[in-house]
């Protein structure tokens, strides 16, 4: 054992993250030193340390500020960094012993120019590098979700030498910081009227469209005759308000979920809106239903299969940025669920060729984690498909917690596999029906219903169908290591990978951070 294994071995495991960042740093600082030493052998290597001394510079400056704001870190987004970080050093590790293994007293420039100039090896651990950091960039922004005012000081006081991803977050906390930089709640006069706007083909009914915003409504009159108390109204601006402020925080082309502009109040129609800016430099989206059903379908998928791994790569991030904000979303489903590209794409690069960028909408049931749950449900069939059991119905047996949308995740992706649609839409009867021939969920020859009427089977049969279509279909389109990550996000609540228990917070609260991490982490090693 070397060693720099030796080290790993000893000091990585159970290190907090200023601990993991000193040994990352330290052996960063070895390999550029050993670089440094060979530099002459040849001009490729001349360039190839140009390479790492510039992303290097970058992630020493990531590494440094995150190790200066750990302390005041939750428990779930620290174990998210550590398991980064562990990543980084067993590369760093692998980088040196590679150049270890080049160099001999004997004749070592001969070995090194040969080496470098052809070694594929050396060139993939730099490659892995450059993904690392650009992984823990993009995670980088769930610190924009955080509220301690650490984080600004940190921005402010530190040099961020160049790297994008810090100076993206302080743009954003300084436009959240600065109350006179724009007002969350919009007047009459900022807003579109309903004249202007248009409903969104295959979408959520709460969701309408204009040229500029995606628009979406949360009414707090549901049952007739029902009204809302004035304490109750106030709590719900109240709630408005701190949603619109976390998603106004929101980077779309990195987290997949659209930015805030603001919110509105239209007490006439009992309801307040949401307004998102549309993705800059892009089409007016579609659905991810709507693709699904798109006649284009009928010769087969198009698109190379790669993209439905991004896809599902996407959607997960989006999850565990809703989730590192303290949020469980509720309604994740292919209608709350928008693909947009970019505008002026050619043929190449719009569907059905291409998948285009997810983006998640759908807020208008959204919660904090620790508020209490309703448990008031529906008896919409096209919803309870992306239900746990436990949630389906008029009165749900559980409080929705935060693996249920792990569930609906994981209904997602097995959809995206097979690249078809769960519901399609009946013209003769305008409302959509199940797709019977995709999955056996519905019951047949039901004594006393109507001819043609559908029927679910129950909750616990459909999960079970779910899984049992995921196990015999996934492997042979998508391989099994995605057919287990559709399987644990399907059994989540039944220990798909591992026992609730083991994602529960400091306090008793279900992180589902730490679950979709896990997600990430199995689907970012699937290499295709």
């Amino acid at each position: 054992m070397s060693g720099l294994e030796a080290s790993l071995g000893v000091l990585g495991v159970g290190l907090a993250i200023p601990g993991l960042i000193d040994l990352c740093l330290k052996y960063g600082r070895v390999l550029i030193d050993k670089i440094e030493l060979y530099r002459n052998a040849d001009k490729t290597l001349n360039e190839t340390q140009l390479r790492i001394d510039d992303h290097w510079i970058k992630i020493q400056t990531e590494l440094q500020f995150v190790s200066s704001v750990s302390p005041r870190l939750s428990n779930d987004i620290t174990e998210h960094f550590s398991r980064l970080l562990h990543q980084l050093l067993a590369k760093l590790e692998v980088a040196i012993r590679q150049l270890d293994s080049i160099y001999t007293k004997s004749n070592w420039r001969k070995k090194v120019k040969m080496a470098i100039s052809g070694s594929d090896d050396i060139r993939k651990v730099i490659r892995e590098l450059d993904e690392w950091q650009r992984c823990f960039s993009d995670y980088l922004l769930l610190l924009t979700l955080v509220g301690d005012p650490i984080i600004d000081t940190q921005l402010n006081k530190q040099n961020l030498n160049g790297s994008q991803s810090l100076e993206r977050i302080q743009r954003i906390r300084n436009a959240i910081n600065d109350p006179a930089s724009r007002t969350l709640l919009l007047t009459v006069e900022d807003t579109p009227n309903y004249t202007q706007r248009s409903a969104l083909v295959d979408s959520s009914p709460e969701l309408r469209i204009t040229p500029s915003f995606i628009i979406e409504y949360k009414s707090y009159s549901f049952q007739d005759e029902l009204q809302v108390t004035g304490t109750e109204l106030q709590a719900m601006h109240s709630d408005i308000c701190n949603l619109a402020q976390v998603l106004s925080a929101s980077d779309p082309m990195t987290m997949n979920i659209l930015q805030c502009h603001g919110f509105s109040h239209d007490p006439a129609k009992q309801q307040f809106e949401l307004f998102y800016n549309l993705p800059a430099g892009h089409s007016p989206p579609r659905t991810l239903r709507n693709l699904l059903l798109s006649p284009e379908n009928k010769r087969g998928a198009f698109h190379p299969i790669n993209h439905r791994f991004r896809l599902a790569s996407q959607l997960a991030r989006a999850v565990l940025y809703i989730h590192s904000a303290k949020l469980v979303h509720k309604n994740i489903r292919p209608e709350t669920i928008l693909i947009s590209v970019p505008a002026g794409a050619g043929k190449e690069e719009q569907y059905p060729r291409a998948i285009g960028t997810p983006f998640l909408v759908g807020f208008s049931k959204v919660r904090e984690i620790q508020a209490a749950s309703q448990r008031v449900g529906d008896q919409d069939r096209e919803k309870n498909l992306y239900r746990h059991p436990e949630r389906q119905g008029l009165h749900p047996e559980q409080k929705y917690n935060i693996l249920h949308d792990v569930y609906s995740l994981g209904v997602c992706l097995l959809e995206i596999c097979l690249w078809q649609s769960f519901v399609l839409w009946d013209p003769s009867k305008t409302e959509y029906k199940i797709n019977t021939s995709l999955c056996s969920i519905v019951q047949k020859d039901i004594p006393g219903t109507a001819t043609g009427q559908q029927k679910l089977k129950s909750p616990k049969e459909i999960q079970g169908t779910f899984v049992k279509e995921a196990q015999r279909v996934i492997p042979r389109i998508m391989g099994e290591k995605f057919a287990k990550i559709v399987i644990s996000c399907l059994t989540c609540l039944e220990g798909g990978l591992g026992s609730p228990e083991e994602f529960m917070d400091e306090n008793g609260v279900i992180s589902g951070v730490v679950y979709v991490d896990k997600v990430l982490q199995m689907l970012e090693e699937i290499s295709i």
